[in-house]
C-alpha cells in the first residue's frame, strides 16, 4: 500500500488545564492516547467524516478514517432494474505513531485511497480541529503537517529561476523535532517569550526578482525544518503559488498480516515499520 506520512504537533496554548489528568505521568502523553483512541463523528464543509480507533497497543495506534458518499445500487430483474441512491462510507488505513522520539515519534500514515481522500491533509486538518475543541480545555493545540523531501522546494527555485515573488515559510514551535541550528533555538524563545504555537515568516519582492540561495542558512534551515513535518513553505513564482502541503512524501509498503487479530509485538512492530520516515 502507499502510505502518505505526516507528522503531528502538540503544543500549549497557554491556557490552564482544568481537567485533571486521571492517568498521571505525562500529560501530553496521556493526551494524545486519549484523542487518538477515540472515535469522531463529524462535519468539514458539506462533508461528512469519521475516524474510528481499531486497535491501540502502547504508543501505536491503528485506526480507520473515511468520508460519507453515496453511490448508484441498480438491483436485480424482478425488481425492474430498479436504481437506487445506497450511503457508502469508503475509507483509509491510518497509522499512528505516539513516542516522543525526535527521529521517528509523532507520525501519521495514511493508506493512499482516493475514493475517500484524493489529498488526506484538509481532512486530517479537519480531524485536528474536532480535537481540539477537546484539547482546548487542557491548554493544548494539536497541528499535523506534511513531511516533504527537500529536492522539492530547490526544485521549484531552479524552475522559478529569476522569477521569485515571494516565500512564506510557517513553523510550528519545536516541541519534538530537535534540529540543531540558529532557527529553531529562536522558534523555542518565540515560544517562551510569547507563548507562540506557531510562527509565520515571508521574504517578498513584488517584480519577481527574490533570491533564494542554497547558502542561505535561515532558508536551508527552514527547508529542513519543512522537510521533517514541522511546518510548511509556500512559494510565489511566474505569478503561480507551490505549497509544500500539495507534496507529501509517501512510502509504499507491503502488509501481510490482519493488523485486528495479530500478535500485541507483531503488531507494534508492524505499525512502526509503516510509520518509519
Amino acid at each position: 500500500m502507499n502510505l502518505f506520512l505526516y507528522r503531528f504537533f502538540l503544543n500549549r496554548t497557554g491556557q490552564l488545564s482544568f481537567l485533571p489528568d486521571s492517568k498521571g505521568g505525562d500529560s501530553r502523553s496521556n493526551l494524545l492516547q486519549d484523542v487518538f483512541v477515540k472515535s469522531y463523528h463529524f462535519r468539514q464543509g458539506r462533508a461528512e467524516l469519521g475516524y474510528v480507533c481499531e486497535r491501540n497497543e502502547d504508543d501505536v495506534v491503528f485506526a480507520k478514517f473515511g468520508r460519507r458518499t453515496t453511490q448508484e445500487v441498480i438491483h436485480a430483474p424482478e425488481n425492474h432494474f430498479k436504481r437506487e441512491m445506497e450511503e457508502t462510507w469508503p475509507h483509509a488505513n491510518v497509522f499512528i505513531r505516539l513516542d516522543s522520539d525526535p527521529n521517528t515519534g509523532q507520525v501519521i500514515a495514511v493508506e493512499q485511497q482516493h475514493r475517500a481522500f484524493y489529498k488526506p491533509l484538509s481532512s486530517l486538518e479537519a480531524l485536528a480541529n474536532k480535537i481540539n475543541k477537546t484539547l482546548s480545555c487542557e491548554g493544548y493545540f494539536l497541528s499535523i503537517h506534511p513531511v516533504t523531501t527537500e529536492q522539492d522546494f530547490w526544485g521549484l527555485v531552479e524552475k522559478g529561476g529569476d522569477n521569485i515573488e515571494k516565500v512564506s515559510f510557517s513553523f510550528s514551535a519545536p516541541n519534538l523535532l530537535n534540529l540543531e541550528g540558529a532557527l529553531t533555538e529562536d522558534l523555542k524563545k518565540l515560544r517562551a517569550e510569547y507563548n507562540a504555537t506557531e510562527t509565520s515568516l515571508s521574504l517578498a519582492n513584488p517584480i519577481g526578482k527574490l533570491k533564494i540561495l542554497k547558502t542561505s542558512k535561515f532558508v536551508s534551515e527552514g527547508v529542513e525544518y519543512v522537510r521533517k513535518g514541522g511546518g510548511e513553505y509556500k512559494l510565489k513564482a511566474k505569478g503561480q503559488w507551490h505549497r509544500s502541503k500539495d507534496m507529501c512524501k509517501y512510502n509504499t509498503i507491503d502488509v501481510t498480516i490482519d493488523l485486528k487479530t495479530t500478535d500485541k509485538e507483531t503488531f507494534i512492530s508492524t505499525l512502526k515499520e509503516l510509520t518509519k520516515l
